[in-house]
């Protein structure tokens, strides 16, 4: 939103919030009042805007990671699934080709359909992975 704002012309500041009194009473606009007196006269406790690039770097790194929690979320799925139609495995067979065959085979729909899933998360995965 920052690169919106300052590519339409406006001048951005981003305040500390930490660092700045809270009122007894608190509104949206009473709040927007005491920001805009603090900005005016120069005692807004301003926080740290990285450059546009490192920005970037963080939403890439940040979709990175959720595609990570996706994909451990997903082999734990595949696990509990089989495990429902009486597959009892010490590891999960999803980490290797040939455990993703043996799945398939098994004809289980609920993780045939996660281990489809999975396969594209971990494209995905890998994309951002180079990205960054």
């Amino acid at each position: 939103m920052q690169q919106w704002l300052q590519d339409a012309g406006h001048e951005v500041h981003l305040a500390h919030t930490g660092r700045i009194p809270r009122p007894r009473v608190k509104t949206d606009k009473k709040d927007a009042k005491h920001l805009a007196h603090l900005l005016r006269s120069d005692l807004l406790p301003e926080a740290y805007l990285p450059p546009v690039r490192i920005q970037e770097y963080r939403d890439l790194a940040r979709q990175r990671h959720f595609l990570g929690q996706e994909s451990r979320r997903l082999k734990a799925k595949i696990k509990l699934d089989l495990l429902k139609h009486g597959h009892f495995l010490d590891a999960n067979p999803v980490e290797a080709a040939a455990g993703r065959a043996w799945i398939r085979k098994t004809a289980v729909p609920e993780a045939v359909s996660c281990l489809g899933i999975l396969e594209n998360v971990e494209k995905e995965k890998e994309r951002f992975r180079r990205l960054l």
